[in-house]
């Protein structure tokens, strides 16, 4: 944008000093930071993705609103709080307008959302306000859940312009490709292992179910004689991370709802006492995967699991006049969280 002249359509200022773009510096970001001084490469992959788009049939219209977002969340970073008498405040609501302007909401709205939220207590609401913690949470989650649909809907919309089969039969006539990382475990694991490594158990769990107990019920369904296969059935081990309510994504939820730390999280296994998951130290603890015990530092879950976006918020955005924006926020989720879309939206 920046070498179009156009940064001040999106509200922003040349250079790289917003919040969201700073890399820690340090020997293991030199490959990124090369990557990011590289304005002539960065150019041309810039105008090789929209060609890409527009290959696509994406209007003019839809890429102002892809910008927008990009440039809302941004700015979104440099929207600040104080904390007075306990409750937030903001400091630059200029910057939280520019906001508002680029997502196509009602300003007074929106400011108003980013510091206030209704609890429904005795049958009446009442508005509260934000702490200056909470406010910044919101804030950055807000930022995150932005740039994850806008992807979706991205990917989305290429989908449907690639295969008319779609549009004829729906997904139920598709085939998905799963891209997914192998089982991790390195000197230090975090939330990010825990994630792919569950993942992993479940596609274990799934691959022994078919290929060995759907496999014998269908033997004897079939009155075929039928050879016990004895293997590893690690079913306890997914019902202890994945059940409700007392499964361990469970408690890392609760932990982020409730605003605890990883105090919270270890006490809790503690406590439980399951063979599978147990405290080692004070902020880890270990699963005993099928591939074996992995110990996570838990320091920093509570923080990265934090995704809850307040009502209030969704609200203002969903009123947007910004088609792809209003998309976002009143099209129904997957289980896995992904935002769906209708195939009368993909045009």
């Amino acid at each position: 944008m920046s070498s179009r002249n156009r940064l001040g359509d999106f509200m922003l200022d040349c250079g790289k000093k917003q919040r969201y773009l700073r890399i820690p510096e340090s020997p293991g970001n030199t490959k990124i930071a090369h990557i990011r001084d590289n304005a002539e490469g960065n150019v041309e992959k810039f105008n090789q993705f929209e060609q890409y788009l527009r290959d696509f049939n994406l209007s003019d219209d839809q890429l102002t609103s892809i910008y927008s977002i990009l440039a809302a969340i941004l700015l979104l970073g440099e929207v600040r709080f104080r904390e007075e008498e306990g409750v937030a405040e903001l400091e630059n609501p200029e910057m939280a307008a520019r906001v508002a302007r680029l997502l196509s909401v009602e300003e007074k709205k929106f400011l108003w959302a980013l510091q206030n939220y209704c609890v429904v207590e005795k049958g009446t609401a009442e508005r509260r306000r934000h702490t200056g913690n909470e406010a910044r949470d919101a804030r950055d989650v807000l930022a995150g859940t932005l740039f994850s649909r806008l992807v979706d809907w991205i990917v989305n919309t290429l989908n449907h312009r690639l295969t008319i089969s779609r549009a004829i039969f729906g997904d139920i006539h598709s085939i998905t490709l799963l891209d997914m990382f192998g089982f991790e475990c390195f000197a230090r694991n975090r939330m990010e292992q825990l994630f792919v490594n569950c993942l992993n158990e479940q596609m274990q769990y799934h691959f022994n179910q078919r290929m060995f107990v759907w496999e014998m019920i269908e033997q004897e369904e079939e009155q075929i004689p039928v050879i016990n296969f004895r293997f590893y059935d690690n079913k306890l081990a997914v019902d202890h991370v994945m059940g409700k309510p007392r499964g361990l994504m469970n408690l890392l939820d609760d932990a982020s709802r409730s605003r605890q730390t990883h105090d919270f999280i270890t006490s809790s296994i503690n406590s439980r006492g399951s063979q599978f998951i147990k405290r080692v130290t004070p902020h880890e603890f270990t699963v005993a995967h099928y591939t074996g015990r992995v110990t996570y530092d838990a320091r920093d879950f509570p923080a990265k699991n934090r995704d809850f976006l307040p009502p209030e918020v969704v609200d203002t955005l969903r009123s947007s006049v910004d088609t792809v924006v209003k998309t976002l926020f009143t099209n129904s989720l997957t289980k896995s969280g992904n935002l769906t879309m209708a195939f009368d939206e993909k045009k």
